[in-house]
């Protein structure tokens, strides 16, 4: 879009001088200027309640809580490979709270345990590791539209899922169709 908007301000500014040519110097300066006066737009974590950010970083912790970045991050992937997979929900927040595919969500677990034991808080925050894992896998995906897992990988269970996989050290089971 900056491309587009920098090359239509040249053109439109720079024209056909009098002499029948482009002048190349006055459309270098133009883009210079309007480059100058473009900033970076800056990416901000949103860790509220019911933002992508909080969703992944709690269905991280509750499915895979204390065993590992890997283990976290694999979980977060399935996710978001259903979000951009037309057979499930188009959200973050949809997919993990679609009937009967996260038990962590539907049984409770997702919002009421701190560090493995229930509580009568309304929801939990996951650890700091886990907001990292979150985080780092949500700007990889944001930014080129991969996971930790390849697009495929849809399943996610303790259970035998899907077409093939493989089981994690963690005994879960990662699933593709």
């Amino acid at each position: 879009m900056i491309v587009g908007l920098l090359l239509s301000a040249s053109i439109a500014l720079t024209g056909i001088g009098p002499d029948g040519m482009v002048h190349e110097d006055d459309t270098v300066t133009i883009c210079q200027e309007l480059a100058a006066t473009e900033t970076e737009t800056e990416w901000h974590w949103d860790r509220t309640y019911g933002s992508d950010d909080w969703y992944i970083a709690h269905v991280m912790m509750a499915e895979a809580g204390y065993t590992n970045k890997t283990e976290r991050k694999y979980v977060g992937s399935v996710v978001l490979n259903r979000v951009d997979d037309e057979r499930f929900p188009g959200t973050i927040q949809e997919v993990i709270s679609q009937p009967g595919q996260y038990s962590t969500y539907s049984d409770g677990l997702f919002y009421m345990t701190v560090n493995g034991s229930w509580t009568s808080c309304d929801y939990w925050n996951p650890t700091d590791e886990c907001w990292a894992d979150a985080e780092e896998l949500l700007d990889q995906w944001y930014r080129t539209g991969e996971t930790m897992l390849d697009e495929c990988y849809v399943w996610q269970s303790r259970g035998l899922q899907g077409s093939g996989g493989f089981r994690s050290e963690f005994g879960q089971w990662f699933g593709y169709s």
